[in-house]
């Protein structure tokens, strides 16, 4: 539901809120989004999202779709962007409730249509918002989602400070997402769709959004034409949210201004399209994360495999940024029938050898972790179990 004063600020801060509940949600509930799952329905070809034009395969390898959900359906919520082969940046807003849960999310690459099964399909290991994130005001709107491994994709440098000269008021911008394609109904996109605004002064943008603005961390922009039909603009709309916002940076090569983060009226003459302020960010997006954990030796066992006996599973050196947690697994291996399999119930650096484990070859399991990522590395096999010579055989 639309208000026609958004400088009330009891309504604005309602309404806005709302309005990115929408983006993040409209896909979900309805049930308008691209599943993982196979399903091979697809959304009635729409050739614009909100005045934009179809993408062509191939022509944003950068864009990223984030899907959410459970039980193997996952439904596309918000857009991304790759600018890093580990990292996708997004609207925090989009991600706030996921923190404790990423193995919801899933990072689907190189992928223009939603219901095709072309691309790669992401595990998200982390979630990390801006440390200065306020959802109550949609300030700091930013986060990176770091993925379970690094892509081939090519991706997009953010803008930097420095390089204002590329973004002036009045240089043409490309939004791009698979949101509503139209202002009056949830009307999604199966195909990635661009559109053409302009960036605008603050004070504009101040004028029409009101109080609500952070020139420090949002920047705004809007239609730089009207459609002849429906005299609309051009802009984002629910299920962008999370999406870029970028410019060319005259070289043939595009640079990342900002995030869909909110606005009151989709494709309306009268307010613009805020969006998070990447140079602001610029320190935060490219300092260095810490460095996962990599095995600079294989795990070594120590003691004899002779029923009766422990093991001790020793993981040596380890490097990579603390804290590190280390976790043990063992495994029996039996050559004559060829399986590998797990001993249960013993997740620790010892192992007592039983007569369950004669003839099999024993190893042990190291992995690694931290918040940059993890690592895993196995030992030898051992030889044989067996019985020591003075146990009687029965």
């Amino acid at each position: 539901m639309e208000v026609s004063s958004p400088h009330n600020p009891a309504w604005l801060r309602i309404s806005r809120l709302a309005r990115v509940s929408i983006k993040v949600t409209a896909f979900l509930w309805l049930g308008l989004g691209a599943c993982l799952s196979g399903s091979t329905s697809q959304a009635a070809p729409l050739m614009r999202v909100i005045n934009g034009a179809n993408v062509a395969e191939g022509e944003f390898p950068w864009m990223v779709s984030l899907m959410l959900g459970d039980y193997g359906r996952f439904s596309h919520f918000c857009g991304g962007v790759l600018i890093a082969p580990r990292y996708v940046v997004t609207a925090a807003h989009c991600v706030v409730g996921l923190r404790g849960n990423p193995q919801r999310l899933k990072v689907v690459s190189g992928r223009t249509r939603l219901s095709s099964q072309a691309g790669v399909v992401s595990n998200v290991t982390e979630v990390i918002l801006h440390p200065e994130y306020d959802p109550d005001i949609i300030r700091n709107d930013i986060a990176l989602l770091r993925l379970s491994a690094p892509l081939t994709s090519p991706t997009i440098s953010p803008i930097r400070p420095g390089e204002e000269h590329l973004w002036l008021p009045g240089t043409p911008a490309t939004v791009l997402g698979w949101g509503s394609t139209s202002p009056y109904a949830n009307s999604p996109s199966d195909l990635l769709q661009k559109g053409v605004v302009s960036i605008v002064t603050d004070q504009q943008c101040r004028q029409a959004m009101g109080a609500a603005l952070d020139p420090s961390s949002m920047l705004c922009a809007g239609a730089q034409s009207r459609d002849q039909y429906t005299n609309e603009g051009v802009d984002s709309c629910h299920g962008d949210s999370g999406g870029p916002l970028v410019v060319s940076d005259g070289r043939g090569a595009w640079k990342l201004v900002g995030l869909v983060s909110w606005g009151y009226e989709c494709a309306s003459l009268k307010f613009w399209g805020v969006y998070t302020r990447v140079e602001t960010y610029a320190a935060w997006l490219t300092q260095p994360r810490i460095k996962p954990p990599s095995f600079t030796r294989r795990p070594r066992i120590s003691g004899r495999p002779l029923v009766g006996k422990t093991l001790r599973c020793s993981s040596r050196k380890i490097s990579g940024g603390m804290p590190l947690r280390t976790e043990y697994a063992w495994r029996a291996y039996d050559p004559a029938a060829g399986s590998d399999t797990k001993i249960e119930n013993n997740s620790t650096t010892r192992l007592r050898i039983t007569a369950e484990h004669l003839g099999r070859r024993i190893y042990c399991v190291v992995t690694a972790s931290n918040l940059g990522g993890n690592a895993t590395n196995e030992s030898k096999l051992t030889r044989r179990v067996r019985y020591a010579r003075s146990t009687p055989r029965r």
